[in-house]
């Protein structure tokens, strides 16, 4: 038993030390610089952005429950949206997704090729949503945009 604790007390001990290893006086010691990685590639490529997200009646608006919301937006270049709400008590949804946009022009969601509406329910308070825009060619990044309305 006494060993153990011998044992345990040594390597608690050691175990709290820091050990360094120097050459022997006289000694040559030769430091070789690390091989260096290459340069990384830098890509420049055009990035689109969404320049407006609002829902049609305004950021912060107010609607009843069972009232349709629509949503304005704008994007630098052509590709597709997908919205997500997120409501007062945290949880999540994705509503619309894939939906093609063209660069440069106004768009209202939902579009008439749609035909759907988006309709408001529970629960009351600050909603969120949130516009992911992913690009139509491989060259336009992803951006996304938040806004918000209240349901009374």
């Amino acid at each position: 038993m006494k060993s153990l604790l011998l044992v345990l007390t040594l390597s608690l001990t050691l175990g709290a030390c820091t050990f360094y290893v120097s050459p022997r006086p006289g000694a040559s010691v030769t430091v070789r610089p690390l091989p260096s990685a290459p340069a990384p590639e830098v890509i420049v490529t055009e990035s689109a952005v969404v320049t407006e997200f609002a829902p049609t009646r305004g950021e912060g608006s107010v609607y009843a429950l069972g009232d349709s919301i629509s949503f304005r937006l704008r994007t630098t270049g052509s590709g597709y949206v997908t919205l997500t709400a997120t409501g007062p008590d945290g949880s999540s949804s994705v509503f619309a997704q894939n939906i093609y946009v063209a660069g440069g022009t106004d768009t209202v969601l939902p579009t008439p090729q749609e035909r759907v509406t988006y309709t408001l329910t529970p629960p009351r308070g600050l909603q969120r949503v949130t516009l992911s825009f992913s690009g139509a060619s491989g060259s336009l990044g992803d951006t996304a945009a938040e806004t918000s309305f209240y349901i009374e």
